[in-house]
Parts: structure tokens; C-alpha cells; sequence
């Protein structure tokens, strides 16, 4: 299988098309980021509550419970979770990741923490864990100073989290020094990034090349595009195959289907996986691989199939930038490098990409008074999700819902106050993986009509 090894990217400097330095393999890929989330609450304590730490009103934070979590949830300081002189005490709690895609990559994971000490400072360190991990990750001592709340972020980036349906993030907060201290606010803000990957695909068809000498289980020539030898390598039982004799250099290639990766995304990696075994001895084969037609050139280097058991290879190809259009079409394959004879087993596909972010066009209408309600606005551009929202710079402007047409089509009704400033207005449209777009100056708020 394949797997993205590491993930570098700077939190701070994340922001909606910013771009970060992706490690796959041994290649380096740069790959257009989904952006930062936007602060998360907490939706409830986590499982992790020290005894020590209570709540506003004296109570042992419980783990998993409720009688916290509205403590730290609260921005007007009101509220809070204390602990008194004992050192190196936990405090999780739990935060919803439903709005990250399944498939992308939690890059950054960013900790804010509004805190004081009680009767002198106080230290205090953020930290974090995923799916219930053993240890909490933590940073660096941070000081919660004596009166006036004060707060701090911490970040913890170089991440590379894959979110899965039942990904759980807990953050939270560790008292490292014997002095009292009370937390009055913990959210978080994780950066994301829109590489997937697409599982495994098999093949659906015989591929455009097919040389001669390659041949299916039962002992006819594979033909182009055909349908008589893919079945022997979508097969994951080893029970059928596609054998070559003692030819070298010949090709055979399978159609894959993209189906499941967005129009608009860019692949970055190609990985073909396929499992053979040397008939009589030892024989060297190699993945293959094309796109759109073209001769399956793109090859991998020489690995030995073993006499006898079938064993399994996969030779990934990184570094690449194809845009997947609508008709874009993948093969991958083999080539028999070495004058014995080679079964085929199995063939399959997996290929990373990244969602395209939005992009803007027009709106029409592109201006509107002061004092005008509901007015629907026509927003034209790319890759466009739904659930996409609109947002304009500045005040006065409500958008009171975005309908989502189509990929290229968005609805917002807006409502524009009285007292709006007049002028251009920048407009966002931020997709849920926190793609997002903002077009400086696309809307114009005018003047309203006077009485005179």
C-alpha cells in the first residue's frame, strides 16, 4: 500500500490557497492546502481529567462527562476549570473533526488557552492526542499570570494524521507547576490538507497495449482492449493469472477507473501494486504505467518474481501533476524484462490527489444599495462543493443562505444594512475542506436612497 510518509507545514502561515512542501516517497510534491479550520469549541470533556482539576463551581472534572467542558467553552471569562498546588495534572477535552474530509491529512494542530494564576503565576502547557492515544503530546511551559486572564496558542505542526469516519481529537491542558491556576477558554484550530487518496482500484478492462506473448489463464492471447485478461489479474485469490513465456520487453496494461477522484484534482502520486510468481525460475517484471492514451513508458525498476509462491510488489511513481479531466484515462501494467517465463496474479491502482480550490468568476448582480434585503446574488466559478459558504469583508452585509447549485454555480441571498459602508467589498467562498477563494473588490455596496 501506499502511504504519504511526512507532511512539513507552518500553521501561522496557512491560509485558504496557501501552498505547503509535501514529502511523498522520496519526492517532494508541492500540493495547494485546504486551509485552517477556524476555531473549534470543545463539544465535551475528553478522557483524560486528572483529579485536581474542578469546575467553576468545586466538581472533579469527569472523564467523558459534561460538568467541564462549558467551563473552557466560554469566552467572557466567566467560567473556568481550576487546579490547585499539584503539578503535572491533565485536562482533556473533545473536539468534532466531522467537518474534515475523510481521506485528507490533519497537517497542524494548533492549541489556544486563556488562563491565569490564582495566587501567583502559574505554568501551564497545551497538549493534544488523537483516538484515544496513550500519551497526550504537550508543548512547551507556558506562564498564566497572576489577575488579568492572559492567552497563548501553542502549535504542533509537521503532522500527518489521515481523518478517518471515526477520528477523535481531544485538546487540553497541563498544570506542570505546585501553584494554583484557572483555564478560562480552550479551542483549537487544525490545518488540513486536501491530498486523498483513492484506495484501491482495480482494473475494469483490458488496457490499449497488449503485446504479444502475454496470455490468460487459459491460454489466449490478450487482446486490446478487450475483455479476456483482466478478470485473471482483479482476482485478489491467486487462482488466475496472465503468463508470459520467454519474450522480453512486452507490455500489458489494464484500464483503471478515476471515477472516484474529482474532476479538477490534481494526482500527485501513481502507486501499482501486483503480485507474480517466476513459472519455471526466478523472473524480473516491472510496473507500468499510462495516461490518456499514451504508450505505457512510464515504468518502475526490475523486481525478481519468485519461483513458486506468489509474492507482492508495488512501485510507486511521485513527482507528478495531471489534471483528472472527465475523460482522463489511467493504465497500469507490467512489462516482462527477462527471457522466463512470469505469471500475473493480481494488478491494482492507488492514486493521490488534491481537490482543486474554488475558483471565483463573477457575481451578478455586482453591487447593491444600502437597505436592500434578501437580494440573490449569482456567483460563477470552479469547483465549487456543496455546503460552500459566502462570506464579504467588512460589516453590514448578511448572507442569509448560499445554495449550491452545481460545481460552478453558487446562490447567496444576502440582506445589506443601512448603515453599511459604501464601496468595494471582497468576497469568499470557502468550500467544507476550507478550500477557499476570496475575490478583492467584487462587490460594490452603493449609496441607499435619501429623503429630501
Amino acid at each position: 500500500m501506499f502511504t504519504v510518509s511526512r507532511v512539513r507545514a507552518r500553521l501561522t502561515s496557512l491560509a485558504g490557497a496557501a501552498l505547503i512542501s509535501v514529502l511523498v516517497g522520496a519526492a517532494a510534491v508541492t500540493l495547494v492546502a485546504a486551509g485552517p479550520s477556524g476555531t473549534l469549541q470543545p463539544t465535551g470533556n475528553g478522557g483524560v481529567q486528572d483529579a485536581g482539576w474542578l469546575s467553576t463551581v468545586g466538581t472533579q472534572c469527569a472523564v467523558n462527562g459534561t460538568n467541564c467542558f462549558a467551563g473552557v467553552s466560554d469566552s467572557d471569562n466567566s467560567t473556568y476549570i481550576q487546579k490547585d498546588t499539584q503539578g503535572g495534572l491533565d485536562a482533556s477535552f473533545n473536539i468534532d473533526v466531522s467537518s474534515v474530509t475523510n481521506g485528507h491529512l490533519i497537517t497542524a494542530i494548533s492549541v489556544t488557552i486563556t488562563c491565569a494564576g490564582v495566587d501567583n503565576s502559574s505554568n501551564v502547557r497545551a497538549m493534544w492526542r488523537v483516538d484515544g492515544g496513550s500519551t497526550m503530546n504537550s508543548g512547551s511551559n507556558a506562564t498564566c499570570e497572576h489577575g488579568a486572564p492572559t492567552q497563548f496558542t501553542q502549535s504542533f505542526t509537521g503532522l500527518s494524521i489521515t481523518k478517518g469516519v471515526s477520528t477523535d481529537l481531544e485538546v487540553g491542558v497541563r498544570g506542570v507547576q505546585i501553584r494554583a491556576a484557572r483555564v478560562y477558554e480552550i479551542s483549537a484550530t487544525i490545518t488540513v490538507s486536501a491530498l486523498s487518496n483513492s484506495g484501491s482500484l482495480v482494473p475494469t478492462g483490458n488496457g490499449g497495449v497488449q503485446d504479444t506473448g502475454w496470455l490468460n489463464t487459459a491460454g489466449t492471447q490478450c487482446t486490446v482492449n478487450g475483455t479476456n485478461c483482466y478478470a485473471g489479474v482483479s482476482d485478489s485469490s491467486n487462482s488466475t493469472y496472465i503468463q508470459k513465456g520467454s519474450e522480453t520487453g512486452i507490455n500489458a496494461s489494464f484500464n483503471i477507473s478515476l471515477a472516484s477522484v474529482p474532476n479538477g484534482s490534481t494526482i500527485a502520486t501513481i502507486s501499482v501494486t501486483f503480485v507474480c510468481a517466476g513459472v519455471n525460475n526466478t523472473s524480473n517484471v516491472r510496473a507500468v504505467w499510462g495516461v490518456d492514451g499514451g504508450a505505457t513508458t512510464n515504468s518502475g525498476s526490475n523486481v525478481s518474481c519468485g519461483h513458486g509462491t506468489p509474492t507482492q510488489f508495488t512501485q510507486s511513481f511521485t513527482g507528478l501533476s495531471i489534471t483528472k479531466g472527465a475523460s482522463t484515462d489511467l493504465e497500469v501494467g507490467v512489462r516482462g524484462v527477462q527471457n522466463q517465463a512470469a505469471r500475473v496474479y493480481e494488478i491494482s491502482a492507488r492514486v493521490t490527489f488534491t481537490v482543486g480550490n474554488p475558483t471565483f468568476t463573477s457575481v451578478t448582480p455586482a453591487s447593491r444599495g444600502q437597505n436592500t434585503a434578501s437580494q440573490n446574488l449569482a456567483i460563477a466559478g470552479t469547483n465549487f462543493q456543496s455546503g460552500a459558504a459566502v462570506t464579504f469583508s467588512g460589516t453590514g452585509i448578511t448572507v442569509n443562505s448560499t445554495t449550491f447549485n452545481s460545481a460552478t454555480s453558487l446562490t447567496a441571498n444576502v440582506t445589506v444594512s443601512t448603515g453599511a459602508t459604501t464601496g468595494a467589498r471582497g468576497l469568499t467562498i470557502t468550500n467544507p475542506d476550507f478550500g477557499a477563494v476570496t475575490a478583492a473588490g467584487a462587490f460594490t455596496v452603493n449609496s441607499g436612497p435619501t429623503l429630501t
